[in-house]
């Protein structure tokens, strides 16, 4: 991981992952201050698992499952509200989301973590309702991916 800071402290960085997979999809939409996921989303998820499922047939079809491979759940927010209180709704909407992959049938580990507004899309200034920062990443890969310098993530498993 390569970090470059300016003289105000901002920083860009990069990850180098031997193995590293973001899953594209359609945000999941949940109601102001919910982290339950109503049933008109449910196709979002549903094309969201059946891109996983390609990507881990293309591996598997290639010869290589790659050891250790796990299913990042990140979650986040705008910077509406406290900064407390959008970390633990980014955690809460990031666990649902992980919840559905394991009842929807994915084996291998999902892990799951919220950065609240800590690694926004979209820089912004407190309190501004920005859609594009209210977002959930799925990421496949070998090693935990980062979002924040100022955040340590203690990624969570799903049983």
């Amino acid at each position: 991981e390569v970090h470059a800071y300016d003289a105000q402290g901002s920083w860009v960085g990069v990850e180098i992952a031997p193995w590293f997979v973001p899953i594209p999809h359609e945000d999941v939409n949940f109601k102001t201050g919910s982290a339950e996921i109503e049933a008109a989303e449910a196709p979002k998820l549903e094309a969201a698992y059946a891109k996983l499922d390609e990507v881990l047939a293309k591996d598997k079809a290639h010869g290589h499952m790659h050891p250790g491979i796990t299913l990042y759940i990140a979650g986040h927010t705008d910077t509406v509200g406290s900064a407390a209180h959008n970390l633990k709704l980014s955690q809460d909407r990031a666990r649902s989301i992980a919840a559905w992959f394991r009842q929807r049938g994915v084996k291998l580990p999902i892990s799951f973590e919220g950065f609240g507004e800590t690694s926004p899309e979209v820089k912004t200034a407190d309190n501004v309702d920005e859609p594009r920062n209210r977002r959930v990443d799925y990421v496949l890969s070998d090693g935990p991916p980062t979002y924040s310098a100022a955040f340590r993530p203690s990624w969570k498993r799903i049983p």
